[in-house]
């Protein structure tokens, strides 16, 4: 009987050969002298860029506490600046304010150079027993000895510049009067102002 071994030969473990690789094609003088400079100069020359690195970095905390302040001081404007811009707005209310009374006082009705125009043109012989003001209408209610004053008080203001000259006249009523002042001639004037001055 013939017996045949089927099974492969074992072949002897090649380390020059891994996974794919040939070592034997491998330069080790080149592979060496990768691995020296990969992690030799680490002991060289880290212990020289040391320096530089450490005024950097005190540096880098210089500049660091540099802008912290410059924060401050940018923080601290800008609540300056909210506090202008507060002023700004009461400025202004208080220019709204100061315009709207200016308007008032430019608008504001003063008779008093009138009255003063009036107390000097007025006859003697007339009583005012009464002065109204409204808008730009001013009453004159008196008595007066006869109505010849009255006509001369009322050409008084017919002249004057104080007023139009279409001044309404009336005589009112007797009646209502005490009986001591009977005698006399009750009137009631009316006059539109046209200036204040």
């Amino acid at each position: 009987m013939i017996q045949v071994n089927l099974s492969t030969l074992k072949k002897p473990l090649d380390l020059a050969n891994v996974g794919g690789f040939d070592l034997s094609k491998l330069n080790v003088k080149l592979v060496l002298l990768g691995i020296f400079m990969l992690y030799v100069p680490d002991f060289f020359f880290v212990d020289s860029f040391k320096a530089e690195r450490d005024a950097a970095d005190q540096q880098l905390v210089e500049l660091n506490s540099q802008k912290m302040k410059l924060n401050k001081r940018v923080n601290a404007l800008k609540e300056f600046d909210k506090q202008v811009q507060q002023l700004k707005r009461r400025e202004q209310q208080l220019t709204d304010k100061l315009n709207v009374v200016k308007e008032i006082i430019t608008k504001k009705k003063n008779p008093w150079s009138i009255l003063v125009y009036v107390a000097k043109n007025i006859p003697p012989e007339i009583w005012l027993t009464e002065i109204g003001f409204s808008e730009n209408k001013l009453t004159f209610k008196g008595l007066s000895l006869d109505y010849t004053n009255q006509g001369l008080f009322l050409e008084n203001l017919k002249k004057s510049i104080f007023f139009e000259k279409n001044i309404i006249y009336s005589k009112t009523d007797t009646e209502s009067l005490p009986p001591e002042m009977k005698n006399l001639a009750p009137f009631e004037i009316t006059a539109t102002i046209t200036r204040f001055e």
